[in-house]
């Protein structure tokens, strides 16, 4: 978020000379197109963003649906006056082609994030467990049901599972819900003090390499 971060003595963000000015197009309204868009026109130059989003955020806008993390709002919201103050032109709800930047721009940031990773589940004829990337939880506010099963233990897992346990005002039915964390051999990744919450949050860990769905347990 701070492009300067750790580096305050080395590097200096200072206004562009007149004559190297540019028009540059940022394509995605997520962390880092924002923080860049807003330091390239506080430089002085003349900046489009771009989103195909009808808000600004990017994957924020699931962040701070996740349980401690609601200072996220006040990050969008400084980003929101940032826009106005520097400038930037922004333009929602736009998804980009080539045609739309071809000469127009002097330099195009690409900066569109990720996509969460596809696995490939085993499912007997008789399974009726539904798979969700944290995509459709947090973003899509679906249902997932009393008992629910993690696939990685990195800082999404925690969060999904933590965001689960303590339930959420847009999906009631996650209130008192059961979630077990399986990881790929990551359960040491985790930190003690977040070892320690999933504890409390009623998760049990479970580290595993294979999985397949049967009804009616998960693994």
């Amino acid at each position: 978020m701070n492009p300067i971060a750790a580096y305050e003595s080395s590097v200096k963000i200072l206004p562009v000379d007149a004559a190297k000015k540019q028009n540059i197009a940022v394509v995605g309204a997520g962390p880092a197109g924002l923080s860049f868009a807003v330091t390239a026109a506080q430089r002085g130059h003349n900046v489009t963003l771009f989103d195909k989003d009808n808000k600004i955020g990017g994957q924020f806008n699931m962040a701070k649906m996740v349980p401690g993390k609601e200072e996220f709002y006040e990050t969008l919201r400084y980003f929101n006056k940032q826009i106005q103050l520097t400038g930037v032109r922004l333009e929602l709800n736009t998804t980009v082609t080539t045609d739309m930047l071809k000469d127009k721009y002097h330099s195009v940031v690409v900066a569109t994030g990720v996509l969460p990773r596809q696995i490939s589940l085993k499912k007997t004829p008789d399974s009726k467990v539904n798979v969700y990337s944290y995509v459709d939880v947090l973003r899509n506010n679906v249902s997932v049901g009393q008992r629910v099963a993690v696939i990685g233990a990195g800082g999404i897992g925690y969060d999904i599972s933590d965001f689960l346990t303590h339930g959420n005002s847009l999906i009631h039915l996650l209130t008192h819900s059961l979630t077990y964390l399986l990881t790929y051999s990551l359960t040491h990744s985790l930190t003690h003090s977040l070892t320690h919450s999933l504890i409390h949050s009623q998760v049990t860990t479970i580290t595993t390499k294979n999985c397949i769905i049967t009804p009616p347990r998960v693994c």
